[in-house]
């Protein structure tokens, strides 16, 4: 059985250093601080995933207060648990347990990522584990990415520019530097 707990912010600097920054591609990862930031501020849910009271993973959201949408922001089974399924199972899980609202992701967009292969493995992951793909995407700091809604509702694709626009202010409190660094526009036809 898949549950969640919530980690502390000494708990996250661990796994950020830890796995996190193996995880993730550096363009990709936030610094630490602005992660605790977010979390100072009651915006940011950061969870540890466990399978029979073992934690398998992690699992951190932009959650502003009363929203109807979060952003997983970071998501990671650790290394020695990847593989057999348990990914999807997670996700499966989190849709109940973060239920009535919907979970928002960016996956990296497969024909300019660095690693195009890798990138469409994951986004193909997402798909495959419930998650419909949105009719716009993003450009962050110069990574571009499908937005997909972890949910088999077509009408929570309605709001994902707006929700992403939100959230977007919120990581990044300059509007220069999201004026400069950050655009949602129409998905192309693949």
């Amino acid at each position: 059985m898949i549950t969640f707990q919530t980690l502390s912010p000494q708990q996250i600097s661990q796994i950020y250093s830890r796995y996190m920054e193996k995880d993730f591609p550096v363009p990709e990862l936030k610094p630490l601080s602005s992660i605790l930031r977010m979390m100072e501020d009651g915006i940011y849910l950061s969870l540890s995933v466990l399978e029979e009271r073992e934690p398998v993973g992690y699992a951190l959201f932009l959650d502003p207060p009363g929203g109807e949408y979060l952003l997983l922001d970071y998501f990671a089974t650790f290394p020695e648990k990847r593989g057999g399924g348990l990914g999807a199972r997670i996700l499966e899980a989190m849709e109940l347990y973060l239920a009535p609202r919907v979970v928002l992701l960016e996956s990296e967009w497969p024909p300019l990522a660095p690693d195009p292969v890798m990138a469409q493995r994951r986004l193909s992951f997402y798909l495959r584990s419930g998650c419909l793909e949105a009719p716009v995407q993003s450009r962050v700091f110069g990574v571009r990415y499908s937005l997909l809604a972890l949910s088999q509702d077509p009408r929570h694709l309605e709001k994902v520019g707006p929700a992403m626009e939100e959230f977007y202010r919120l990581m990044v409190r300059n509007p220069q530097v999201r004026e400069r660094e950050i655009s949602i526009f129409p998905s192309p036809s693949l």
